[in-house]
């Protein structure tokens, strides 16, 4: 990079950093007008060829398919954020029989299903992206769920992933036989693997509340998953059962369009109130043109939410009181004194996944928006009775209630025959092995199951990090000579009983109810810090926690466990490649 231009970008990265820590208004505008004078200089400058060092986030050491080994088949369920990345990293290392199973009729997961008005990221858009393909052109700072179906769509199109994809293949069931997964979908259809990967995440089975009525009621009723996106809001009264993330975006859309909307708050949240940013064009074209700075844009982005956001959450108290300070202030704002009651939680802060609005608070205070704090009583023709005897009638109810979080890999129904189900196995609680394998199920690998770092945090970094550990133990495998691999039992105990461990100190267990925990009330997502996560995804496996083994045709050994009479162990295979 030329030095006027190296000089330009690091003074625009400046006023960037110090604008997104600014406090005082009259600062941020100085430094935005700053900003927008720069990119125009930027853009006068003559065109060089620029490329943006990948972050650090994923080791460039995929060592590519041993032709001497027949191509293993790999199947993975889910074309969304995980299923998409998996099969780019198995397409870099050279594996070519991979198939995606996908339900839907498009990629994105969860961003394909919601469609609901005011869908967005709460993640920052600059940091909810892949490290190998950031993107310079995100329109806002928490970027809008179309943009995001787009993106996956671009990565898609652009590794050669789209014609992997079966769309309109729900799979019924995965069992584990005759040394292979056996994999059946919806309508008789059916096909084999030596490899299963479950890429269905935690965000897409509906949670819908049981409330007495529902069947009665004459308007629409639906999941936010269901919402019609060529309903018109206007002149209807809209009911909005909920008040996490996906609730906030909803009023927000809707107040000032509908008729009315009722809101029906059962718990009130701590609301961060960070500005949804909206990024002009010749910003886009800036970065764009330097690619450079979308890098340092994703380092800054990762380093805020795996350092201050991050530590918080594990029982670092200094950014506990940050976020808690930002969040009392954004309540201080409501002037009245009974509305601001009843939006005030009485349980710490994060203790339920933290909500992201800098307008959720004002848009409350619009009037056609009602704020409902009375239970709900039951569900009438007309709309809803609360506790207190009220009628809200309603045009439309929305149920923005969130998802089944602890439903993994459902409903794959995936067992090994003559075994128990997963599902059965995980009737105690959802259990892995470093939150990527579990013991019992050979050649199964999970992406976004028990134990993943979840929450507030960067879906896509996760899902990295996860592919990364589950490369090296694909590599692992080809390298032993063995046909699968399981992590062993003790293990996978050990590995819980450190996460439990640890869980007593995080925020999740200070007494409120959240999707962090699940029925027993244990936390089954990572309690360590995301840098303690990075480093066990890119220092692992330690591959003596694994059995290696041969097919069950040529030794008499029990696929599930790795034994044989009088063995506890697989095929030899010591390197550790836990750093």
């Amino acid at each position: 990079m030329a030095t006027e231009a190296k000089h330009l970008t690091d003074l625009w990265m400046s006023a960037e950093m110090e604008r997104l820590r600014s406090g005082p208004q009259e600062r941020a505008q100085e430094l935005a007008a700053l900003q927008a004078d720069i990119e125009r200089q930027l853009l006068e400058l003559p065109v060089e060829e620029t490329r943006a060092p990948a972050p650090p986030l994923i080791p460039a050491e995929f060592r590519a398919h041993d032709p001497r080994r027949k191509q293993p088949a790999i199947v993975i369920v889910g074309a969304g954020v995980g299923g998409i990345c998996m099969a780019v990293r198995l397409r870099q290392a050279g594996f070519t029989d991979i198939t995606i199973l996908e339900k839907a009729q498009g990629p994105g997961g969860t961003w394909h299903h919601n469609r609901y008005p005011g869908v967005a990221c709460d993640v920052s858009s600059y940091y909810y992206c892949f490290s190998f393909h950031l993107n310079p052109a995100w329109s806002q700072m928490f970027a809008p769920g179309e943009e995001i179906r787009a993106y996956l769509q671009n990565v898609a199109d652009a590794y050669g992933i789209t014609p992997l994809i079966r769309f309109d293949s729900e799979v019924s069931s995965c069992t584990y036989e005759q040394d292979r997964w056996r994999i059946r979908l919806t309508g008789g259809r059916a096909l084999d693997a030596d490899i299963l990967i479950s890429a269905v995440g935690f965000l897409h089975v509906p949670s819908l509340p049981d409330m007495a009525g529902l069947g009665t009621f004459r308007g629409k009723a639906v999941h936010s998953t269901q919402w019609d996106p060529g309903l018109d809001p206007r002149g209807l009264k809209i009911g909005v059962v909920g008040t996490g993330s996906s609730a906030v975006q909803i009023v927000s859309a809707l107040a000032g369009k509908a008729e009315s909307v009722s809101v029906f708050q059962r718990t009130p949240q701590w609301v961060f109130p960070y500005p949804n940013e909206h990024y002009s064009e010749q910003r886009k074209q800036m970065l764009s043109r330097y690619p450079e700075l979308t890098g340092r844009l994703f380092e800054f982005f990762a380093a805020w939410y795996n350092g201050e956001f991050g530590t918080a959450v594990v029982g670092n108290r200094d950014a506990q009181d940050i976020f808690r300070a930002a969040c009392a202030a954004n309540l201080e704002a409501i002037e009245d004194e009974e509305l601001r009651r009843k939006l005030t939680p009485d349980y710490p802060i994060m203790c339920k996944r933290l909500v992201f609005s800098s307008t959720y608070y004002r848009d409350l205070q619009n009037p056609s928006v009602h704020l409902v704090a009375e239970a709900v009583g039951k569900v009438v023709p007309e709309g809803i009775v609360t506790a207190d005897g009220t009628l809200h009638e309603l045009d439309v109810l929305v149920f923005a209630t969130g998802f089944q979080t602890h439903a993994f890999c459902q409903p794959l129904n995936i067992s090994v025959a003559g075994g128990p189900s997963l599902e059965n196995s995980w009737k105690d609680g959802a259990a892995s092995f470093e939150s990527v394998a579990v013991s019992g199920f050979p050649n199964l690998f999970v992406l976004g199951g028990p134990y993943s770092t979840v929450g507030n945090l960067s879906t896509m970094s996760c899902t990295e990090l996860q592919t990364a550990y589950i490369m090296r133990l694909i590599n692992a495998l080809e390298d032993s000579g063995a046909d699968t691999v399981v992590p062993r039992a003790e293990a996978q105990q050990r590995f819980i009983a450190e996460m439990q461990s640890h869980a007593r100190d995080t925020i999740w267990l200070s007494g409120c109810k959240s999707w962090y925990l699940d029925a027993n009330g244990t936390v089954t997502i990572w309690t360590r810090t995301p840098q303690e996560f990075r480093e066990r995804m890119l220092g692992g496996p330690d591959l003596s926690d694994f059995a290696f083994l041969p097919s069950p045709k040529s030794r008499d050994r029990d696929p599930r466990t790795g034994d044989s009479p009088g063995a506890g162990r697989g095929l030899s295979v010591s390197t550790s490649r836990r750093g």
